[in-house]
């Protein structure tokens, strides 16, 4: 790598006097490739910085300099100087100014002729592109088809596809196909139905299809053909009136299917859409109706998104890579999967007949949406009519499984078999490094990550409440949670200190105060959990990141990389993900690329960020560990693209209106232009929301009725909301008395609430948290000093808390408050509204905002929550989702107030396997009848011989784990292991190990069979043949296992086949033993082996070999034999001198 210095450069390294640290840095560069350069640096997008000594920072950048690219050195600056802190600030401003100026081309190509090439300085060029992986690069194919205006698109309802699953209606499908083909050709005379305009009936034999047929008011108008519903009789008026009811199309005097429609205001009615040339496919249609959510209708702005990645040119900004940015609800998810979709079909029928190398890859923390997307995705190849269309008769549909992976076992399974590094694995271990112990360096890998010892969010919630510190009371954790992963352990490879937080994180990318940030650091990091996941054996998703960094164990082989709930990803984890594609590894060329396959997605408002999602940290990030990766000379003008989904899909427009409120207070109170309006996408009339203030238009004794079950959000922090509760006088009426060890069933905090959605929403006593200070904010100058960094934490901290919990409601949303409450938060923004409109300037805000109204009395018992069953469903799926205890406890109390006995005692077996109490949780599932799930909690759990005593067998695809069990549960004999040996082997054959290689109960399961091994070796005579078994089953397992190849080693021996034996012992270090001086003399021969014969001591078989060969005096023989027979001579003088001594 060709390194030049400025003349600015030059100047600051004579005023430090750093010329020799300088010099060597350069010299240390020279030879390494761009990518290893760059890794000597820090990103600061689109420059790179490195810390010198004496508190320095010297500051880089990659130039294309004819067909090579240099690394040049621009300047230094001082830690904390605010030429620095400028720089830091905003990083390409600064540079365009300061920096790039000193860079002139012509002089640099003048340079660069003049350079000698010498051995040390490498190419700075990555290899060239190949031709095959050409395709990976061309867009999505999810551009809207150009002839679109040539046919009709089909719409259908909720209610149709539900009517379609139901027997009487499936069983008759061909003759549902019929009527709807004749209805698309016209060639079925349909009844209208008088009652209401625009919706039509048409059938035979019993089988009817209401519907409608209309033009769009789009320029070109469009034609659908809407499907309402499928009956298995002539429909009443009353059931079709049901319908209208339904599907909020058309009830009483409303019809909306009466008047003109544009497509965009038409398809939030509709379920599924397909286009209309599909009916004419029987099987085709047929696939789709079997494919309930994989033809989703989707949104203009959905639509328009996947246009825009699919069509784009090299000169716009809207392709991929990309960050598909939207609220929960927003369908971000669903787009993420329909580009992938895309990729994974490519990678087998891009060309007919040949697959394209490389592979893609969807990688996602949780487990069990992993599993709702692959099913999504191989619904999408199945019966999406883009791949149904495509797709000739009897070709096969890919399966495409193994391209989704969960990102911590994908990562566990980075890790390497073998390493040599000691000193990374005394760090890892923190136990001592023995370079003879044969369990060696795979020994501590695998103790380090340990699953039992895993912390994940949830466990260190746990953790922290029961960690006694008294800094644990005052900061969540969550917030200290985001401070750990985010900034100390997750933004490089080095722990940050306060001090870098202060000079070294730019200030758009710092989230908490200074402050807040060193009291975090100094106590719950240095005196607890610094200490717990370096000492005491616990590790988390950032622990197995920075180790696979270090050890460079992971490959660039993916073509097309998605990540799902990328919100908080941290540096590291974007490193990572960079590192692992195929392109971070090649040379793109100089033109610009049109479209580079990653992308990603991530709720902003699910960010563990305590104040709030902010775009400038998580773009800065993007920036600097994924566009700087690929492109570090700007050259091809990659831009990450950040479509933002406007609508919110959850909410209807009332609830929406007031979520917009709380937005527009953020974004004119802390100066957050970002920030817009969202409309909503669900149809339908809902009341407006509605506010009571306790005292004045309802009373506690209306509460204590009405507020029972129904979803209440309150001020605290999660794992608070029972303390919040006994200590408010209204709540500790109401709620019946609970165990502390219980959650509270409905009593939320809005950390606790987030992901979720509820029909009814009862926001409690915000507005008594709510600080009136915060409206001097409203006035105040863009320059002000005047309010402190923790107190505008603190606010921001608080709206953001109340965005949370009031887009959680789907259709109702009420206020609960006290009159002090009234007067500092929801009197306010009516108050404030018209000044919050003008300062926002954007005239979007005043059609969308909604200032929340007092309810009357009489409404008050709107309050009261009509389905419980929906809330119950909800919090299931959160603890099952999350394997969160607590949400799988709310839902068992939901089911048990409404005697679903069964329901509630599954979820509380559930609640006992996500706390580990395995045998416990296995004992409940069996008396449910769930016994795959009661196998699975006996097996996590290791409870050999419950699982032995309630299974005679084992469930399909187990059957490797009950002869682990078997083993385990039996004492250790000759016997047992002769007969796991037998299963072992079957196991190796069908390469059955590998998959289980993290897995704790086959760990155990192998050392005990190595333990059962060992005491064989000690005590027991056995025939060759038996030795021989049991070494090569442990060479076999040495290739993943810990300690294996010193023990097979040893077999080999017993089994006298020594060249295997020291091969054993060499692959684990272990040669400094008399056992392997035999076998490798043994393997020799001689005299080639006499050298191992000396080691071992073993003089008098030297001699008596020598003897046997006949003397030979050559000089091999005689290098050895010689010193021995002097030694002897001199022990025979010795022993003659003494005689006659006595004598």
């Amino acid at each position: 790598m060709y390194v030049y210095r400025t003349s600015q450069f030059n100047r600051k390294t004579l005023c430090y006097g750093v010329q020799a640290q300088v010099d060597k840095l350069c010299n240390e560069l020279e030879p390494l490739s761009i990518d290893e350069s760059q890794a000597r640096f820090e990103r600061v997008y689109p420059y790179l910085k490195r810390r010198g000594e004496n508190n320095l920072r010297l500051i880089a950048r990659i130039r294309p300099v004819q067909d090579d690219l240099v690394l040049c050195l621009l300047d230094i600056f001082l830690r904390g100087s605010k030429e620095y802190k400028k720089f830091l600030r905003t990083p390409e401003e600064y540079g365009k100014k300061n920096l790039d100026c000193q860079l002139d081309e012509e002089a640099l190509t003048g340079w660069l002729q003049q350079q000698q090439p010498s051995a040390s300085n490498v190419s700075s060029r990555r290899e060239p592109l190949p031709d095959d992986l050409l395709p990976w690069l061309e867009p999505p194919g999810w551009e809207i088809e150009k002839d679109k205006d040539s046919w009709a698109i089909l719409y259908e309802s909720d209610e149709w596809i539900a009517k379609f699953k139901s027997p009487e209606i499936g069983e008759d499908w061909e003759i549902y196909y019929q009527i709807i083909s004749g209805i698309e050709e016209k060639s079925r005379n349909a009844e209208k139905i008088a009652a209401w305009p625009g919706v039509y009936l048409c059938g035979e034999n019993n089988c009817y299809v209401l519907f409608s047929q209309l033009e769009t008011a789009d320029k070109p108008p469009r034609i659908v053909l809407f499907l309402l519903a499928s009956f298995a009789h002539r429909p009443s008026t009353e059931e079709i009136a049901q319908i209208g009811e339904a599907t909020n199309l058309f009830n009483g005097s409303k019809n909306v299917l009466s008047k003109p429609l544009t497509l965009d205001e038409l398809t939030p009615f509709a379920r599924r859409s397909y286009p209309s040339y599909l009916v004419t496919d029987q099987q085709s249609w047929l696939a789709i109706q079997r494919g309930a959510e994989v033809n989703l209708a989707l949104s203009a702005e959905e639509e328009a998104i996947l246009n825009s990645v699919s069509t784009t040119s090299a000169r716009e900004n809207n392709c991929l890579p990309l960050f598909l940015n939207g609220r929960a609800g927003s369908g971000k998810s669903t787009m993420l999967l329909y580009l992938f979709a895309d990729y994974c079909y490519r990678k087998y029928y891009y060309e007919p007949g040949k697959e394209l190398p490389g592979k893609p890859l969807f990688l996602t923390y949780n487990k069990r949406l992993l599993e709702v997307a692959k099913e999504f995705v191989r619904c999408l190849h199945t019966f999406h009519h883009r791949f149904v269309a495509d797709r000739t008769e009897g070709s096969e549909i890919p399966d495409v499984s193994a391209f989704f992976q969960p990102f911590g076992t994908f990562l566990l399974n980075l890790l390497p078999l073998e390493a040599d590094d000691a000193s990374l694995a005394n760090r890892m271990s923190q136990q001592p490094y023995s370079a003879g112990n044969p369990t060696g360096y795979r020994h501590t890998l695998q103790e380090r990550f340990d699953s039992q010892k895993y912390i994940s969010f949830h466990r260190f919630r746990q953790l922290y409440r029961d960690s006694k510190l008294p800094q644990a009371q005052v900061y969540s954790p969550e917030l200290s949670w985001h401070v750990i992963r985010t900034f100390i352990k997750g933004y490089s490879l080095r722990y940050m200190t306060p001090e870098d937080y202060q000079d070294e994180v730019p200030t758009q990318e710092r989230t908490v105060p200074a402050a807040q940030f060193q009291e975090i650091y100094k106590t719950i990091w240095g005196r607890w959990y610094k200490r717990l996941t370096t000492e005491l054996g616990y590790w988390d998703d950032q622990d197995l990141i920075r180790l696979v960094l270090e050890l460079k164990c992971y490959r660039a082989e993916y073509t097309a990389i998605f990540c799902d709930e990328a919100q908080d990803f941290t540096r590291l984890e974007l490193q990572l993900i960079m590192r692992l594609s195929a392109f971070s590894q090649c040379d793109l060329g100089y033109q610009p690329i049109r479209n580079l396959p990653f992308a990603f997605a991530g709720d902003p408002f699910q960010t563990l960020n305590p104040t709030g999602f902010r775009w400038e940290s998580v773009q800065a990030a993007f920036y600097n560990e994924a566009i700087a990766a690929l492109d570090p000379t700007q050259r091809l003008n990659l831009r990450m693209n950040f479509p933002e989904l406007k609508s919110n899909y959850r909410s209807c427009t009332a609830v929406v209106q007031v979520i917009n409120l709380i937005q527009l207070c953020r974004q004119v109170l802390f100066k957050i232009p970002a920030l817009q309006p969202q409309t909503a996408w669900k149809q339908g009339h809902f009341p407006t929301p509605q506010k009571f203030i306790i005292g004045r238009n309802i009373q506690i004794e209306q509460l204590k009725h009405y507020l029972r079950d129904t979803i209440i959000i309150v001020p605290c922090e999660e794992g608070g909301e029972l303390t919040y509760a006994q200590n408010d006088a209204v709540l500790s009426q109401i709620l019946v008395e609970i165990p502390e060890s219980e959650p509270l069933k409905n009593v939320l905090s809005a950390s606790a609430v987030k992901g979720l959605e509820f029909k009814r929403v009862v926001l409690y006593k915000f507005g008594e948290e709510c600080n009136k200070a915060v409206w001097n904010l409203v006035n105040r100058r863009e320059d002000s000093k005047d309010i402190l960094a923790d107190r505008l934490y603190e606010f921001e901290f608080f709206f953001n808390k109340l965005y949370v919990a009031a887009s959680r409601a789907k259709e109702r949303l009420f206020v609960v408050d006290s009159q002090i409450g009234d007067q500092r938060l929801w009197g306010v923004t009516e108050t404030y509204l018209e000044v919050l409109l003008q300062q926002s300037q954007n005239p979007a805000w005043r059609e969308n905002v909604q200032p929340i109204r007092l309810g009357k009395p009489e409404s008050a018992r709107d309050l009261q929550e009509d389905d419980w069953h929906s809330i119950a469903q909800e919090f299931e799926s959160r603890g099952m989702n999350s394997e969160d205890p607590d949400f799988m406890r709310r839902a068992r109390q939901c089911y048990s107030d409404r005697a679903y006995a069964k329901k509630a005692e599954i979820c509380e077996a559930w609640a006992l396997k996500f706390e580990q109490k395995f045998s416990e949780a296995g004992q409940r599932f069996l008396v449910l009848g769930k016994t795959e799930d009661a196998w699975d909690c006996f097996w996590q759990g290791m409870c050999w011989s419950a699982l032995l005593k309630q299974f005679d067998k084992a469930p399909p695809g187990r059957e490797s784990e009950r002869q682990i069990a078997q083993f385990m549960d039996k004492k250790l004999s000759q016997p047992s292991l002769k007969e796991f040996t037998h299963f072992l082997q079957y196991c190796i054959k069908s390469n059955q190990l590998e998959i289980h290689r993290n897995s704790r109960q086959w760990k155990l399961a192998l050392e005990e069979y190595a333990t059962g091994i060992g005491t064989l070796i000690a005590g027991t005579n056995l025939h060759p043949n038996e030795w021989q078994r049991f070494g090569e089953v442990l060479e076999a397992l040495g290739e993943g296992w810990n300690g294996m190849l010193y023990r097979a080693g040893t077999c080999f021996y017993r089994a006298k086949n020594y060249e295997r034996a020291a091969q054993c012992w060499e692959r684990c270090d272990s040669t400094q033993q008399r056992k392997y001086y035999l076998a490798k003399a043994s393997v020799l021969g001689l005299p080639n082996g006499l050298e191992y014969l000396e080691k071992a001591g073993e003089s008098e078989q030297i001699v008596k070999e020598w003897n046997q060969a006949g003397r030979p005096h050559t000089q091999l023989w005689l290098k050895y034999v010689a010193p021995i027979l002097e030694k002897g001579k001199r022990k025979s003088g010795t022993a003659t001198k003494a005689k006659q001594k006595k004598r």
